[in-house]
């Protein structure tokens, strides 16, 4: 392989790397008690400030996202997300 070919190689490589690891994660976390959310669709139609405020305001716990799925600690926070931007 040339230089393109083991550049475009090893960045796919890495991004799917990162996905089984992202997966495994969650599926963790699900397992000890995090609520997981999956949107229909992968980005909201909301700028960042205004989600980043709506979640400042409301969410009490800890939680994570990557593209259309949040994992939330506590399960009002996932509901309150749910009603909000589902």
């Amino acid at each position: 392989m040339d230089y393109i070919e083991d550049t475009i190689a090893e960045d796919l490589g890495r991004q799917i790397k990162e996905e089984i690891d992202r997966e495994i994660l969650f599926d963790l976390l699900v397992e000890i008690g995090w609520t997981r959310i999956e949107l229909p669709n992968k980005f909201l139609p909301v700028s960042g400030v205004e989600l980043h405020k709506w979640r400042e305001q409301n969410l009490t716990g800890h939680y994570r996202a990557h593209e259309h799925i949040w994992l939330f600690e506590k399960s009002q926070d996932a509901v309150l997300f749910a009603l909000r931007w589902s």
